[in-house]
């Protein structure tokens, strides 16, 4: 018979060859012959653990072991058929065991990883699989289990990078290549959403360029859309701003983020039915939204439908009665509501400083201006709109005409808007200040150390307005001047700029200010830049046909104005209507707005409707005369049209609001086309119609007319201003509370401080 080790080296041929019957039959006679084999144990063992025969494997493995404990395979295969027996603790130790014998012994220290990681170990398993990969850098099962047991434990991050790592020592193993192109995508993610919030991190610190190319590299993170419509809007792309927007809402239809600023996108580009859409759909998805039911009242607004405005923002108040920039809003809106009650609108105005202003409990401090009457006084004018905008163009001639050797003046521009108008406010102010970074407290105390005397709000309720600022009380004496059209409502404002047309006897109950009335007109005007001259001849002459025109907003048109035109179109059958608004480019509210003169007898034809256009002067010279809104009348519109050469034809109501036009009127010499009431109104225009010779007679001359009148006499207009300056110095400086102050206080005699001689007790 042969040897032992003869009969093992043939047992083990047949086992490697896969005979295991005759392989296991030799094992059998060697132990037969020799029960203590270790070897024929080991490899009886395994046999046993190929059929499945773990309990049998693991009594002869631990055999073996009981023979030479020194070989650590045989502690590596017991440990795997204990794991799959249950014994995982028995396993653990064997394949520790295997370690200390072997310290890099490939198979078990990747094996007692998975046993680790099934045991809900991770952190440990993951140890191993490091261990065994820096051992053995080509074992790519040992990186396949490390990555696995790192995904979702671990960063994707960290879980990519031991990929490339494996995928760099083994670059042929399969599963570790289609682990990485599964992870890919996620990897994508979550770059794209960390490069995310970089470009959100440089877009809140204002450097926008930079975070523009950091979100354009961060696409494929949720809401990057959105984050690069934010950024192209402030870098004034607003076209592009809109674009990915849409992109965003299209991604995820329930963004309201995006709708909000798709619809403060379209607003800004006129687009007022789309802004409206946008509005709505915030509001289904989140109906508690107070700003978006405010931005929808303020794209209403502007789109001229008054009626939704107006509800919209009482909605938003509904929702946040401390939403100030809302009341603010419907404060401007109640001013063209026809149906309005001045007394109401009054309380309502006052409403916003009982509720937005009292509870900040504010204690102004005593004011230590020098008390000489006759010095040169600091003037302050506050405002958002020192560039292009209409209200910029009533502002400049104070500055630009004040006496300097009696006046110094300081402008604080609470907008960071610049354009060529801001250049010339800079030019003609001692001081302009930027302040649209200043907070209320900030303004207030940078004005106070300015050492203002009379402090002039130049926006009323309008958008951008700093009336908080003046609660502050910053300087002695505060005035509204009126290019917002109704009363602040603070009682911290001293006084309001105002003339005896538009401030008609009994208008001082509607103000918490004192009214000085100036003697001729309440503003004097400059034109906004335009090449267009007026057309001596009218339009009718050439036409056959008399047009009638109104460029206001159209929230001015309210159902007795929108009556009154029918009225007058109906009792001239060939005139025609032109009315220019930004928001009649959209088709839909164009038609709405014309079925308003349809719904009255009025063909369809006659009214003709023009969006925005370049030159806000240019259109006038297709109208024959201005139609002023009843109870709105026209402020800059009625201005453009007489230095366009176009009458104005209005009616001077009881309402503040509605006397403007007969302002304008009286100081141009043309009191005849003031109408009293609405028949008057619509016999007027009625009669105007029929008479192209009066109206051409009308035309003649009337820019030139306009030019020589105190409406655009700015030197004259400011030395009423600045006596009305020094008349409400003098009382402070007496110690006399604010009080109205009248036409005839301008004349030569009038007493030095004007208004009646009331102690103000303690005035700061």
């Amino acid at each position: 018979m042969a040897t032992i080790v003869e009969a093992l080296s043939v047992a083990f041929d047949h086992h490697r060859a896969g005979r295991l019957v005759e392989a296991e039959t030799l094992y059998g006679r060697i132990l037969d012959a020799d029960p203590t084999n270790a070897a024929a144990l080991q490899l009886l063992g395994a046999i046993a653990a190929d059929r499945g025969e773990d309990a049998r494997a693991a009594g002869l493995l631990t055999r073996s072991l009981e023979q030479d404990d020194g070989n650590a395979d045989v502690h590596v295969n017991l440990a795997m058929t204990l794991a799959r027996l249950g014994r995982r603790e028995e396993a653990e130790a064997h394949y520790r065991r295997a370690l200390a014998l072997v310290p890099s012994h490939p198979s078990a220290r990747n094996n007692l990883g998975l046993l680790l990681r099934d045991a809900g170990r991770s952190n440990e398993a993951a140890a191993e699989f490091r261990q065994a990969v820096a051992d053995h850098p080509t074992f790519a099962q040992a990186w396949f289990n490390l990555a696995a047991t790192l995904d979702g434990a671990a960063p994707v991050e960290e879980v990519g990078a031991v990929l490339d790592q494996a995928l760099a020592c083994c670059p042929d193993f399969v599963p570790l290549r289609h682990a990485q192109e599964r992870l890919r995508p996620v990897r994508d993610q979550q770059r794209a959403e960390r490069t995310l919030e970089q470009a959100n991190r440089l877009h809140e610190e204002g450097r926008l360029d930079d975070a523009l190319i950091l979100c354009r590299n961060a696409l494929a993170a949720d809401g990057a859309p959105h984050l690069l419509g934010n950024i192209l809007e402030d870098l004034g792309r607003l076209d592009a701003a809109a674009e990915w927007q849409r992109r965003a809402v299209a991604l995820r239809p329930d963004d309201v983020r995006a709708y909000y600023a798709l619809g403060g996108l379209n607003a800004r580009a006129h687009r007022y039915g789309a802004a409206r859409a946008a509005y709505d759909r915030v509001l289904t998805v989140a109906p508690h939204i107070a700003k978006a039911q405010m931005a929808l009242g303020g794209a209403c607004f502007e789109q001229g439908d008054l009626p939704a405005a107006i509800a919209a923002l009482r909605r938003a108040l509904a929702l946040r009665p401390d939403l100030w920039q809302a009341r603010s809003g419907l404060l401007f809106a109640l001013g063209f509501d026809e149906s309005a009650d001045p007394d109401a609108v009054y309380q309502e105005h006052r409403e916003f400083e009982r509720r937005h202003i009292a509870p900040l409990g504010l204690t102004p401090a005593p004011h230590g201006n020098d008390r000489d009457p006759e010095r040169r006084l600091r003037i302050g004018y506050v405002s958002p709109n020192f560039y292009g905008h209409p209200c910029g163009n009533f502002v400049l001639p104070l500055v630009e005409n004040a006496d300097r050797d009696r006046f110094s003046v300081t402008c604080y521009a609470t907008s960071p808007v610049r354009d060529a108008l801001t250049e010339a406010f800079e030019r003609a102010a001692d001081r302009f200040v930027l302040c649209h970074d200043l907070d209320d407290d900030a303004l207030a105390q940078r004005i106070r150390a300015d050492g203002i005397d009379i402090l002039v709000d130049c926006s009323g309720h309008l958008t951008g307005h700093r009336l908080f600022a003046f609660a502050r009380k910053p300087a002695p004496i505060q005035i509204s001047y009126p290019l917002y059209p109704d009363t602040t409502g603070l009682s911290a404002m001293d006084y309001r700029i105002m003339d005896r047309y538009f401030a008609p006897p009994g208008s001082d109950s509607w103000h918490s200010e004192a009214l000085i009335r100036l003697p001729e007109t309440y503003v004097v005007f400059k034109p906004r830049p335009s090449d267009a001259t007026p057309d001596p001849t009218p339009p009718a002459l050439a036409r056959g046909h008399v047009t009638f025109g109104s460029f206001n907003n159209l929230s001015k048109l309210g159902d007795q104005t929108v009556a009154a035109w029918a009225a007058i179109l109906r009792g001239a059958p060939t005139a025609r209507l032109l009315l220019k608004w930004r928001s009649l480019n959209d088709p839909a509210f164009a038609a709405a707005t014309r079925a308003r003169f349809t719904a009255l007898g009025v063909e369809a034809e006659r009214v003709e409707l023009v969006g925005w256009v370049a030159d806000p002067h240019e259109t006038y010279r297709s109208i024959d005369v201005a139609l002023d809104p009843l109870i709105a009348n026209g402020g800059t519109t009625s201005c453009e049209a007489l230095w366009m050469g176009v009458p104005v034809l209005t009616c001077a109501g009881r309402r503040m609001f509605s006397c403007v036009g007969q302002c304008y009127l009286e100081n141009i010499g043309l009191p005849e086309l003031i109408t009293h009431t609405v028949d008057e109104y619509v016999a007027l225009g009625v009669a105007l119609a029929g008479d192209p010779a009066r109206i051409a007679r009308l035309r003649q001359g009337l820019r030139e007319r306009f030019v020589a009148s105190p409406l655009m006499d700015a030197p004259r207009y400011v030395r009423h201003l600045e006596r009305a300056y020094r008349l409400v110095w003098r009382r402070w400086c007496a110690g006399l509370a604010p009080s109205p102050i009248g036409p005839e206080a301008f004349r030569d005699d009038a007493p030095l401080c004007g208004g009646s001689e009331t102690n103000a007790g303690s005035t700061g």
